[in-house]
């Protein structure tokens, strides 16, 4: 016999909705009686029919998911969030990678729509360009942006900023003065030119002065890092820390320093920016911005699925970071 939403509230002790406000995310319930709902649903087995609700509401259960780049560390924590969510939510999520081309960007949305997707979580390839703006202007279905700021969205991120300001000083505090920094692409990468604004932010205010020899073009890849430590080193001998605005570059920067004989963080401290899990794997384990990745995941999931069941509200969410600190950075006199 199949179980009801009433056996599951039977069991939690609370009333049949609320345990719909705790499975649709509808409104606000405290963690004490959405852990009891949660037990009771995994004690029962209960899932929701979601066959017949598509057929009811005329929806598909499903969310379209669109990343630049697969291979890359951070979306695949991202992912694992979103998808963990969804699938509480009785959600499946259909994953389209644009791999950081940007007609292939436009066609992921495009594929999506015509699946049916009930909402789309995106991060947009650098910024979000005009024929995205135009997609998400005549669908009738919500959109939840990650990273990038975006209008007629649900937009989902770091103050990049606050975030990389805070990284610069706690790297001065340390007693830096000339501090590289590894950015984005210098011309129209979102994240990456807040970023280094926050940098040079940090850097005005203790009063050093900003040199462009220190700052760098990267790529968010771990070849970037590399190339791009090379760069920096090559011609400036005096360099006692470098930030680089991801933690994959940061590992590419730690292996050419170690590559040339030095050490970190005797010879150089290297700062990251994200957190990704195998940053406490790396050796000397990473100092960087931490981002709670997995649970930006979860929120975009539930967030999208409170749209998709009250209706679709325009909102800015800024999540908390900090900075983890860990072996790659050091005081210097």
């Amino acid at each position: 016999m199949d179980m009801t939403i009433k056996d599951v509230a039977k069991i939690a002790g609370v009333s049949p909705a609320t345990v719909s406000r705790v499975i649709n995310g509808t409104k606000p319930v405290s963690e004490e009686v959405t852990k009891r709902v949660l037990d009771a649903i995994e004690k029962t087995g209960f899932k929701r029919n979601a066959a017949a609700r598509s057929l009811v509401v005329k929806r598909s259960n499903l969310l379209g998911v669109i990343i630049p780049d697969i291979s890359n560390m951070y979306f695949s924590e991202l992912i694992k969030g979103i998808d963990s969510m969804a699938h509480f939510y009785n959600y499946n999520i259909i994953l389209s990678s644009s791999s950081t081309n940007e007609n292939r960007e436009v066609e992921c949305f495009n594929l999506l729509l015509e699946k049916g997707v009930d909402g789309i979580i995106f991060t947009a390839y650098r910024y979000v360009r005009d024929p995205i703006y135009k997609i998400i202007d005549r669908a009738s279905i919500p959109f939840v942006s990650l990273n990038r700021k975006c209008r007629n969205t649900i937009s989902i991120r770091v103050d990049n900023t606050k975030e990389s300001y805070e990284a610069t000083k706690y790297l001065i505090k340390l007693g830096h003065r000339n501090i590289a920094f590894i950015s984005g692409y210098f011309d129209d990468d979102a994240s990456g030119i807040q970023r280094m604004d926050g940098y040079k932010k940090a850097l005005k205010e203790y009063g050093i002065p900003i040199r462009q020899n220190l700052i760098c073009e990267g790529d968010f890849t771990f070849k970037g890092g590399y190339n791009g430590a090379e760069k920096l080193l090559m011609f400036n001998k005096d360099i006692t820390a470098i930030f680089a605005v991801n933690d994959e570059m940061a590992y590419g920067v730690m292996a050419y320093i170690q590559d040339i004989g030095l050490k970190i963080p005797k010879d150089i401290s290297v700062m990251g920016f994200d957190d990704v899990a195998y940053s406490q794997n790396f050796r000397p384990r990473l100092t960087t911005v931490h981002q709670p990745i997995y649970d930006i995941g979860e929120m975009a999931s539930k967030t999208i699925i409170k749209a998709i069941n009250e209706g679709f509200r325009e909102d800015d969410i800024i999540v908390k970071g900090g900075i983890a600190v860990r072996e790659s950075t050091r005081r210097i006199e």
